[in-house]
């Protein structure tokens, strides 16, 4: 009875480590048994008969440079992973994204790319510690990175974009949902199916209809506790506007 072993049960590592094992075997076997183990070893690997000769064969085989070095082949040691191109945006930048993602009050990726650009000339020309005795103590322990923006990374926060943006901060914002100190709109995606809503549409200038609404908290340099807001509303072709007062964010 032959035993197979399916696919995917072992990694490359796994199997080039199998070859290994096997290859000094390998090479003192006479033909036949040769034949027998690339059948069993292609069962077990799902590798084919040729890479697997190549692979044994050069496994323990010594190699001299030009420059005199020794080498012995050892299949388990390969340098795939340093191929392709090497990544711009590394954990380094963690900190200082983490810094303007709670300044921002939590935004969206898509939103804090916005606040980067817009504010570039107060973030990068140095935040006073002054400028950050009005939060809280929690939360200016997270703004202390900036302080102080090195140049090098002031030019990663130029260029980086917002999908770059949210895989980088993931980790941060599923932390901080355990934590119940950051909490997405639980309807959200109930109401995104409801209501067609599009994130950049240019209106149709010289027609009527056509509004933009926004709210203005009152809170002064913080948002926690109680304070009023104002809904506005602009027509944008005659600048009409209409003002509501909201005595809170509760959703009533």
């Amino acid at each position: 009875m032959v035993i197979i072993t399916p696919p995917g049960v072992y990694t490359m590592h796994g199997k080039r480590s199998i070859l290994k094992a096997n290859a000094v075997l390998y090479h003192k076997a006479a033909r036949k048994l040769k034949t027998q183990m690339l059948d069993d070893l292609g069962q077990t690997t799902h590798l084919s008969r040729k890479h697997l000769t190549v692979l044994l064969n050069k496994t323990g085989k010594v190699y001299y440079t030009p420059q005199g070095f020794k080498l012995v082949g050892d299949p388990t040691i390969t340098y795939l992973h340093k191929r392709g191109r090497k990544k711009k945006y590394t954990q380094e930048i963690i900190p200082w994204l983490k810094a303007l993602w709670v300044l921002s009050s939590y935004r969206s990726s898509v939103h804090l790319k916005a606040f980067i650009t817009i504010n570039q000339s107060w973030l990068f020309g140095g935040i006073q510690e002054q400028m950050l005795a009005g939060f809280p103590k929690d939360i200016r322990s997270d703004l202390k990175p900036l302080e102080n923006i090195p140049q090098p990374i002031q030019e990663l926060l130029q260029t980086i974009s917002s999908a770059t943006i949210e895989r980088l901060l993931k980790p941060l914002k599923d932390e901080y949902k355990l934590k119940h100190r950051y909490k997405p709109h639980p309807h959200a995606s109930v109401l995104k199916k409801k209501i067609p809503v599009e994130t950049n549409f240019n209106k149709v200038r010289g027609k009527l209809g056509y509004t933009e609404l926004d709210t203005v908290h009152h809170c002064v340099d913080s948002t926690q506790g109680s304070y009023c807001l104002t809904l506005s509303e602009v027509e944008i072709n005659t600048h009409w506007t209409e003002l509501r007062v909201l005595r809170n964010r509760a959703h009533k």
